[in-house]
């Protein structure tokens, strides 16, 4: 069962010539979307496919979406999400063929449409969903329910005992969007208040509320190589500092240091 599409096969490798200009890049989902559209056009009138297009605007990706802002984001990951998400991070051609073998030998059945409830029957699951594009439901009768929709980006929703204990000792904050954590440019997590935690960092799917683009091994390795930058950096004004001063702490920070102690994390701030 898919909302709406089902993921793309890579194809030939090519190139592009970027489109976008750091300088005037848009402001709004829908003016991303027509130019994205607008090339695509462009390169199938002169024979060329759309997956180098896609994959030209890679370097402009995390400037794109900061560019558009908290209610352009919003607007982007209610229409555009699941459309991005399919050609972007497109599946091999080699699983596209298993999946087509499936379907054909009827062993595989594929639905598009939106789960509206489900409901036990003996040792089955009944489920009801509505089909894409229509306002009728339908019934199917399963043997198990598979989630595929990736881990859970809500921190609030998400049932885990360490980020539970970080939250309740406002040592994490979810990010504004619901997708993973609130974090400063650096990668520092950031509390209720936008406070950064002392030496608390993160990178990876954590940081999609602020870096869209961050669960492929390039996009990871550029936020690894920026959170060891910051990290030395700061190790080196605190050796110094050390240097100026032999009696200051090694520790030594402008960032609030917080403690295991809820409470007194609060009565820091206050």
């Amino acid at each position: 069962m898919s909302g709406r599409i089902f993921p793309q096969p890579h194809g030939a490798v090519a190139t592009y010539p970027p489109f976008f200009d750091f300088d005037h890049l848009p402001k709004t989902a829908t003016e991303l979307l027509r130019r994205v559209r607008r090339q695509v056009r462009i390169a199938a009138a002169e024979g060329i496919d759309w997956r180098p297009v896609i994959d030209s605007i890679r370097p402009f990706n995390q400037v794109l979406w900061q560019n558009l802002g908290y209610f352009e984001q919003k607007r982007f990951l209610r229409h555009l999400r699941s459309f991005w998400d399919v050609h972007r991070h497109r599946c091999a051609p080699q699983i596209l063929a298993v999946k087509e073998q499936l379907e054909a030998e009827n062993r595989l059945i594929c639905h598009r449409g939106n789960i509206l409830e489900f409901r036990p029957v003996e040792d089955q699951v009944e489920v009801t969903y509505r089909p894409r594009g229509t306002q009728e439901k339908r019934t199917i009768v399963v043997r198990q329910i598979l989630s595929c929709t990736g881990p859970q980006p809500d921190y609030r929703k998400l049932d885990d005992p360490l980020v539970h204990h970080l939250l309740e000792g406002d040592l994490l904050a979810p990010d504004p969007l619901r997708m993973g954590a609130y974090t400063d440019q650096e990668g520092r997590v950031l509390n209720q208040a936008g406070e950064p935690i002392h030496n608390l960092y993160t990178l990876g799917s954590p940081r999609m509320g602020s870096l869209y683009e961050s669960i492929a091994v390039p996009e990871l390795r550029v936020q690894a190589g920026d959170v060891a930058k910051h990290i030395l950096s700061w190790r080196s004004r605190v050796q110094q500092t050390a240097q100026l001063r032999p009696d200051a702490p090694m520790n030594q920070s402008t960032e609030p240091v917080f403690t295991e102690n809820p409470k007194e994390n609060k009565d820091r701030r206050t």
